[in-house]
């Protein structure tokens, strides 16, 4: 469509966007309309990212896990092993959580994953 066509219907799209009355018809299917965006970026060789840089939609979590990779690791007996490794990032929107309650989750969510 021509840009003279495009920036009205653009701008009515982000002002129902704004208001949270999008119809179901835009935003059905739409990742940036769930409550957990999680995504492999590991599938296309990238490292996991810790934001999605959108304002668009509701959703709040996002979980993305990078590539796999080799790491030396210190195993819990003092030695060292190559093992297989993935980053993951988590980022949580201020707009349900505040920093200190997300650090803490974080952090628990860490040892709960290290420790099993």
């Amino acid at each position: 469509l021509p840009r003279f066509v495009l920036i009205p219907i653009v701008r009515i799209i982000r002002w129902l966007d704004f208001w949270g009355i999008n119809p179901k018809g835009l935003t059905e299917g739409d990742p940036n309309y769930t409550t957990i965006l999680t995504s492999n970026l590991g599938s296309i060789k990238c490292p996991a990212v810790h934001h999605h840089l959108s304002n668009y939609g509701t959703n709040s979590i996002m979980i993305t896990i990078g590539a796999l990779h080799k790491e030396e690791v210190l195993m819990p007996d003092g030695t060292k092993q190559v093992r297989d490794l993935v980053d993951v990032g988590a980022t949580l929107d201020e707009r349900i959580a505040d920093g200190y309650y997300y650090a803490k989750s974080i952090r628990l969510l860490k040892k709960l994953l290290e420790n099993g």
